[in-house]
């Protein structure tokens, strides 16, 4: 767990578990995609996810002010809980949960000048 990991349930937690964000071989990609697919779900229900995260993928002005991530795939054809389980999918639910990939000492300190690790955003840089 890192300093911006978002809280989660047990069972939450368990799935993460089964979750390898870096894995590259076939079976473990396609694990990691159900357990993260899982995983989103039950995110989104209780609403765990911080507004400035959730809104890097839902947000066009995040994605150059066209379209935003979520409408890409859309775009695609691949929509509702199918997005969770794309492998492409895997970065954006590790930023979900673990927040920006910086550095632990990065984030310590970011938490000393502006509080919370998870509710982090650009402005705040």
């Amino acid at each position: 767990m890192t300093l911006s990991t978002i809280e989660l349930t047990h069972e939450e937690a368990e799935l993460l578990a089964l979750v390898d964000f870096e894995g590259s071989l076939h079976d473990d990609r396609i694990r990691s995609c159900a357990a993260s697919a899982e995983l989103m779900q039950l995110l989104l229900q209780r609403d765990a996810i911080p507004p400035s995260r959730l809104g890097y993928f839902t947000d066009p002005a995040f994605n150059g002010g066209k379209m935003s991530r979520l409408q890409r795939y859309e775009e695609n054809g691949t929509r509702g809980a199918e997005i969770f389980a794309h492998g492409g999918f895997l970065r954006y639910a590790r930023y979900f949960i673990h927040g920006a990939a910086l550095d632990e000492a990065v984030k310590a300190h970011m938490a000393k000048l502006v509080g919370d690790p998870t509710e982090f955003s650009g402005e705040d840089l």
